[in-house]
């Protein structure tokens, strides 16, 4: 094999490995966007959980003629 040869081969050996780490970097960037979206929403989940729970009491106790924030 000639240098230049064996030189074209090192370079496409590596631009396949560039390639292929790129992949790998893209996916780890993909996941962790996505996680920090789905975060968000487990957030904003658990903040109308708490809201609905808050109304629900605050209903009950209207119901039983309690006022709703006793001082």
């Amino acid at each position: 094999m000639t240098e230049i040869s064996e030189l074209e081969r090192q370079k496409l050996d590596l631009e396949s490995q560039k390639l292929r780490v790129w992949r790998a970097v893209s996916e780890k960037k993909r996941r962790k966007e996505k996680a920090m979206k789905e975060m968000g929403e487990l957030a904003y989940l658990e903040m109308r959980i708490r809201q609905l729970d808050e109304e629900i009491e605050g209903r009950k106790s209207a119901e039983q003629g309690v006022p709703e924030n006793p001082v």
